[in-house]
């Protein structure tokens, strides 16, 4: 493993993986000696985006409970980025900014009533014109084609809303396994390709299948589930550990210190240390589904081939701040997100 500490952005990310592929073309065409390869460039560039996905959860960034051996085995195959800043503390803008290089402020997807314009060029679309399939299997919400950030991309499945891993991984591998067009009938595509994996499986709310959550913290009884505190419209009502749940509008969005004239419950430490395990279960259950792409892309030989990608688009408050969610604040945890590059033949 190699690590980083270079400060870098979405907005750095798209050109960061465009650049191999023009150069090494413009290469090509100039009569520049070339390295082994496609023409100097990767075969494959497959981009893994683990929705709402903390660093300091990973054992690869110093977390010592080895919930996410795959990511990690994946960090020690590459170049881990210590300091992978988010352009926002949401998806929408952050998955604009990813495809485009662009800013927030420069693409201006901004809130749930904008889209990508058409003329901003894609890192799918860049890819097109040399050569590379283009498929995105992805959980919906921000990246249903709604928003146009799926330009550029021959195929784009955004179902269920937000969708798990469960949903995508499976879809991607049988892309990967029978790569054609559009039909049964097209011949079989061998070239170069992009390739987008999402799922929200790390966002709100903190329903974990096979009992994750509770396999962090297995003796807790309380609050947590005795009022259904997983749920989204409920961790909302949650401030500076106090329950709000008389209230019709979440008071988690609200300033610190802002005086809230509702009865409230007090919430132990117990108990948001519960709801952080039922976080962590989540972030387990993401990398089960990870190290299910990762082995089949061994067992293909696409894992030598390919240029990885592993991200998170933002990170979450845990409390931290005094609430549960991610978009009303630019704190570390809201923005500070894994970023890790395996090269072809982990050569870097």
């Amino acid at each position: 493993m190699r690590r980083s500490i270079l400060n870098l952005s979405a907005t750095g990310l798209a050109m960061t993986l465009a650049f191999p592929v023009v150069t090494g073309s413009f290469a090509e065409q100039s009569g520049f000696e070339l390295i082994d390869g496609i023409d100097g460039v990767p075969r494959s560039i497959i981009i893994i985006a683990v929705d709402t996905l903390r660093s300091d959860r990973l054992g690869c960034y110093g977390n010592p409970s080895g919930i996410t051996p795959n990511i990690d085995a994946l960090a020690a195959d590459g170049v881990v980025f210590e300091r992978h800043l988010a352009p926002a503390s949401w998806s929408l803008p952050c998955y604009a900014s990813l495809f485009t290089g662009a800013a927030p402020s420069r693409h201006g997807v901004l809130d749930h009533s904008q889209f990508l314009p058409e003329e901003f060029h894609t890192l799918a679309e860049l890819l097109q014109l040399y050569g590379f399939q283009t498929a995105g299997f992805v959980g919906g919400s921000h990246l249903t084609s709604i928003f146009n950030l799926h330009q550029g991309f021959e195929i784009w499945e955004d179902e269920p809303n937000f969708g798990s891993f469960f949903h995508s991984v499976p879809r991607a591998i049988d892309f990967l396994a029978n790569r054609e067009v559009d039909c049964p009938p097209c011949p079989k595509y061998d070239g170069p390709f992009l390739l987008m994996v999402q799922g929200y499986d790390c966002h709100t709310p903190y329903f974990t299948p096979l009992g994750l959550g509770e396999r962090f913290d297995p003796d807790y009884t309380g609050p947590v589930h005795d009022r259904n505190l997983l749920t989204f419209e409920n961790l909302h009502l949650i401030r500076d550990q106090r329950l709000y749940e008389n209230r019709k509008v979440p008071v988690a969005t609200q300033p610190r210190g802002m005086p809230i004239d509702t009865p409230a419950l007090p919430l132990s430490t117990r108990d948001i240390d519960h709801i952080r395990a039922h976080y962590d279960g989540a972030v387990a259950y993401a990398d089960l589904w990870v190290g299910i792409l990762l082995d089949h892309l061994r067992e293909t030989g696409l894992y030598d081939k390919s240029l990885i990608v592993l991200l998170g688009d933002h990170g979450e408050d845990l409390m931290e701040h005094g609430f549960f969610f991610h978009r009303n604040a630019l704190y570390r945890q809201n923005i500070q997100t894994p970023l890790i590059l395996k090269f072809p033949d982990n050569r870097y």
